[in-house]
């Protein structure tokens, strides 16, 4: 009832005060029959059909949503990032819900330790959370201290690598020349600690100087 109650107050919040949440549950708990349950429920692990659901009613409309999604972030937290992640990826075909344009604006809302949080979730290939990759990197960039090398460094080898599977060659050299020079400077200070690291950063180079 707890749970029913939530989304009941959700939905009347975008506008959608018709509904009735026990019945959309009865459907899909039928609709996925014996070898999708578990003790009775639905089983958690399979796709979250209910989230999709009600995410591609209030994504058609746009009612409400960045209200709606920032709720689901407070109450929910790394949990509810994971789950709108995976929904942004199992929604990406229909093609008039731009899934990863809605979830942006909430990494304004994110401290640095969440968006790390954040960029640890990111499948490693994803073609649909590409640019979305990009903002989460850009945005930990903005909020990265500029004495920290190492982050930083990583942050720009990363943003490389995503540049240039997004077709940005000349900003994908860029950042990743930025993540080698910084490196090559950590490991001037500190030989063979950040030689790994250097020599992820040169391979890198390498594959942006053959693009």
């Amino acid at each position: 009832p707890y749970l029913f109650n939530i989304i009941r107050q959700e939905a009347a919040n975008c506008g959608y005060t018709q509904t009735e949440p026990a019945k959309t549950v009865n459907v899909l708990d039928q609709f996925l029959a014996d070898a999708n349950r578990a003790d009775g429920m639905l089983n958690p692990i399979q796709p979250d059909l209910i989230g999709s659901v009600f995410a591609v009613t209030i994504l058609r409309h746009g009612a409400g949503l960045q209200k709606t999604l920032q709720h689901a972030i407070v109450l929910g937290g790394e949990t509810a990032w994971a789950n709108l992640l995976r929904s942004t990826q199992d929604l990406y075909p229909i093609d008039d819900l731009a899934l990863a344009d809605w979830l942006i604006p909430l990494l304004n809302h994110q401290s640095r330790n969440e968006l790390w949080q954040i960029a640890g979730m990111l499948p490693q290939y994803s073609v649909s959370l590409r640019s979305f990759s990009v903002r989460v990197y850009q945005a930990l960039l903005s909020q990265s201290v500029a004495a920290d090398l190492p982050e930083q460094a990583l942050i720009f080898n990363n943003l490389g690598s995503l540049y240039g599977e997004l077709g940005r060659h000349e900003e994908a050299l860029e950042a990743v020349q930025r993540a080698v020079e910084m490196r090559e400077c950590l490991n001037g200070k500190n030989p063979g600690v950040f030689e790994l690291d250097l020599g992820g950063s040169l391979n890198n180079l390498g594959i942006r100087y053959d693009k």
